[in-house]
């Protein structure tokens, strides 16, 4: 039996779920060698970007990746295909390519899938499958064409000091915790450094003294905590509560880390 390949469809509340079930049902039925894992839960570019950050790393060889979040894909406004690795990924024209920090734009080529392929909305996922069988057949770059000086977001990163980090938020997730820019590795770098450590939240009106490994580590209802999300970034919230409404958080409101002999 030939290998299955696995197909990632990424999407948020504004996508149109019609596209995903039809692709995701021709895949799956037949004699198709296709796995189909979606994920629907992305809340804005940002998040989309650590998601396929992580994906990259940790999905199987030749996996297609599918991040259509705030797609706007038209005859004027085509996908982008890139290629890192062994991973195949396709994504809208509108910045977020940029949100892949883990790898510099200029170490892989950056392709337009040919516009004339995007008729209307609801013919997207013969578009997808027909750029998804070319994958197979190692035809892609046929359909694509090489373009320079894309739009690349970025995202950013926090301020160092010699005892301390000023880190930003870069989003909140569904239940109103902050994902900031600070990444696990960058803590690590510098707590080895010193006996503990402080993570102010507005002028320290709240102080948080622990980075938990799980959320719900000795967590009462409306306590607060710090993790290490799955992202690998730096994540503050308030247990089965919303952090963003109870400290009227905003993106890019600044929190502090102090460290200290």
């Amino acid at each position: 039996m030939p290998e299955k390949r696995l197909v990632a469809y990424i999407t948020d509340k504004y996508s149109r779920p019609l596209n995903k079930f039809l692709l995701k049902s021709y895949l799956l039925t037949g004699k198709n060698s296709y796995e189909f894992l979606e994920y629907d839960n992305v809340c804005c570019m940002k998040e989309a970007g650590l998601l396929i950050n992580k994906l990259i790393a940790d999905l199987p060889e030749g996996s297609i990746l599918f991040p259509l979040v705030q797609e706007k894909i038209d005859k004027q406004r085509s996908l982008l295909y890139v290629n890192i690795g062994s991973k195949h990924i396709f994504l809208p024209d509108n910045g977020s390519i940029g949100y892949i920090y883990a790898y510099e734009t200029g170490s892989y080529n950056v392709y337009e899938v040919n516009p004339a392929f995007f008729e209307k909305t609801t013919e997207l996922w013969k578009t997808f499958l027909l750029l998804v069988e070319a994958i197979a057949k190692k035809r892609i770059t046929e359909l694509c064409t090489k373009k320079d000086g894309v739009n690349a977001y970025r995202i950013s990163k926090p301020q160092r000091q010699i005892n301390s980090f000023s880190s930003k938020v870069l989003f909140f997730t569904q239940s109103g915790s902050a994902v900031l820019d600070l990444t696990e590795e960058m803590f690590l770098e510098k707590v080895g450094n010193y006996s503990s450590y402080r993570i102010l939240i507005k002028d320290e009106m709240l102080v948080i003294t622990k980075v938990d490994n799980f959320i719900s580590e000795n967590k009462e209802i409306g306590e607060p905590y710090a993790i290490f999300n799955e992202y690998g970034h730096l994540e503050i919230g308030i247990f089965m509560e919303s952090i963003q409404k109870m400290y009227s958080l905003t993106e890019n409101n600044v929190v502090k880390i102090e460290f200290y002999e």
